[in-house]
């Protein structure tokens, strides 16, 4: 009997022995899930979701991934991150993940780096105010956006206006100039820019909104207080005249009794710009030779002198390299030939006044502070001829000459 429970005793004891060995290599076997096998497990998902066109999907597992331990450092994983909810439209989170991208690797791949340059340098973060409020205003570019890029980025944030929610919010924005009814927002890559969306606004006069460089700035902001009062504008003084001194030289062509003839005259006179130069005034005197009255009993008539003033009022518009605009003049001379010129025999008139307008438009150079400046002028004119000391009725009658000329000449300051 004592050998029967001997017996028994050492085979439940060899049992156990083999029981123990057992159960622990068991423990040892049974699988298990390591937050390193896990991250790694994310990452697989999500490049496979994201090489499949399942942008939704592979962001889903990334940021996952971003919740584990080995996640929280890894900058490639938020370089996934930024590129996928780039390519969501989602600009925000794609510019705050490239941010941590960036600081959590101290050298970034090329490729990565220029695309963390693009989102950075090419966006602004903007805060926007009153955007569900009735008849809010929404921001369109200044100046076409001609980037695809670019009007992409800026039609997903007008989506996500549309979807706001009371209170504020934050989108980003490419840089640049945005019309929000009245006023011009200026977005800038670095610091906030405020957006307020409220029609209230529009007729605020308060022109362009501020832009906060920092969020301490925003903390230690002072208590509202009732807006001084404006100070009046300066009245500010027109510029005084200016004065210059004027030499032009021109001929013409004309049609006179029937016959063509032409002229030749010579101009020097002072002349005053007013209205910052807009406006010019001249007076000079003319010297000039002319054809003479036609001759009574004389086949053709000769050269006549001329001597007298012409005052001049023209206008002058900035058009690039140029400055150009209408003149108006009115020209009185005397015109006389001279003795030895006249026919043999003839008892005609040989003085005459000659007067009558010029009108035409006046080209100069539009140098700013030039010392000389070049002008042409362009005109067409009518005059009237009235023979002084005439012998006869019919030597004493008027006669009307018309035609055009041309002017060069420089204006010194």
């Amino acid at each position: 009997m004592w050998v029967s429970r001997s017996a028994s005793s050492l085979a439940l004891a060899a049992l156990c022995l083999g029981l123990v060995p057992g159960s622990a290599h068991a423990e040892e076997e049974e699988p298990t899930t390591t937050p390193a096998s896990s991250f790694g497990h994310r990452m697989a998902q999500g490049r496979f979701f994201l090489q499949s066109g399942q942008a939704r999907q592979a962001l889903a597992e990334f940021e996952a991934a971003a919740l584990l331990p080995e996640g929280q450092a890894a900058a490639e994983l938020h370089e996934q991150i930024a590129r996928t909810r780039y390519s969501l439209g989602e600009l925000a989170g794609a510019v705050e993940a490239a941010k941590t991208a960036a600081a959590l690797s101290p050298r970034l791949d090329p490729e990565f780096a220029e695309f963390h340059d693009f989102l950075t340098s090419r966006f602004g973060k903007v805060l926007i105010i009153g955007g569900t409020a009735a008849g809010a205003t929404r921001p369109a570019p200044a100046t076409p956006l001609l980037d695809p890029e670019l009007k992409r980025a800026f039609e997903a944030a007008r989506q996500r206006m549309s979807e706001l929610e009371d209170g504020s919010t934050s989108i980003y924005l490419p840089v640049g100039s945005y019309r929000v009814g009245a006023h011009i927002v200026e977005v800038v890559a670095k610091g906030v820019t405020r957006m307020d969306l409220r029609p209230s606004v529009e007729s605020s006069g308060s022109g362009v909104y501020g832009e906060r460089k920092s969020e301490d700035k925003a903390r230690t902001r002072r208590p509202a207080r009732s807006p001084a009062p404006k100070k009046a504008s300066p009245v500010v003084a027109p510029p005084p005249p200016s004065g210059g001194l004027m030499i032009q030289t021109g001929g013409a062509g004309f049609a006179q009794q029937g016959n063509a003839g032409a002229s030749a005259r010579f101009l020097v006179g002072a002349q005053l710009g007013v209205a910052n130069e807009r406006l010019l005034l001249d007076a000079a005197l003319l010297l000039g030779v002319t054809r003479g009255e036609r001759l009574r009993g004389a086949s053709g008539a000769p050269p006549a002198g001329q001597v007298g003033v012409r005052l001049e009022i023209a206008a002058a518009f900035p058009a690039g390299p140029i400055a150009l605009g209408p003149l108006l003049a009115w020209s009185f001379a005397g015109a006389g030939a001279a003795a030895a010129l006249l026919p043999d025999g003839y008892a005609g008139p040989a003085a005459y006044l000659v007067q009558g307008p010029e009108l035409g438009v006046r080209i100069a150079g539009a140098k700013p502070g030039a010392a000389v400046q070049p002008v042409l002028a362009l005109y067409a004119f009518a005059s009237e001829s009235s023979p002084v000391g005439a012998r006869s009725a019919g030597d004493a009658k008027p006669h009307l000459t018309a035609g055009g000329g041309f002017d060069v000449g420089v204006r010194v300051r």
